[in-house]
């Protein structure tokens, strides 16, 4: 019970979201979160349209649409993530 209580709302929901921000399908993340939920009787992504916005739980979580973000460019710059510049190696 703890894995879902806890793994669910602060690490799939919140990959969820990213996904969501960024516009990336996630139907397996879909699955295993509906699945979820339904076990602990909470609600983080909607089987009606398919978003993590506006759920009855959302507040609970730590993904980026309960603090208000819309959009991945917003999401990026307010937490610095353009301030490191990234190499990949070939």
């Amino acid at each position: 019970y703890r894995y879902l209580s806890e793994d669910v709302p602060f690490g799939q929901v919140v990959c969820r979201g990213i996904a969501e921000l960024c516009g990336v399908p996630t139907p397996k993340l879909d699955e295993v979160i509906i699945w979820s939920q339904e076990r602990l009787g909470k609600q983080y992504l909607t089987c009606i349209n398919g978003t993590v916005c506006g759920t009855r739980d959302l507040m609970e979580t730590r993904c980026p649409q309960r603090y208000g973000y819309t959009n991945i460019d917003d999401f990026i710059l307010a937490n610095g993530y353009n301030d490191q510049i990234c190499y990949i190696k070939k």
